[in-house]
């Protein structure tokens, strides 16, 4: 018997994506966040330093979604 998919639902409420995204959240948001240069920076370096944030973000939170849907 072929084991179907699981739905995209299944996978994110699953505690092994919550904990994994969790983890890989607390990683990226504290080395951003401890690289940001202190002092008065310009708006738009900010801008473009937290969207590349959200960019990584983003990927990595992808990334550990597939490999938690490959393994259930």
């Amino acid at each position: 018997m072929v084991k179907s998919k699981p739905k995209w639902k299944n996978v994110v409420n699953s505690w092994t994506y919550r904990i994994a995204a969790a983890i890989i959240a607390v990683g990226v948001t504290s080395t951003f966040y401890s690289n940001f240069p202190a002092g008065n920076v310009p708006l738009v370096d900010s801008l473009i330093y937290w969207s590349i944030y959200l960019v990584c973000m983003a990927v990595m939170l992808f990334m550990v979604f597939v490999v938690v849907r490959r393994q259930m």
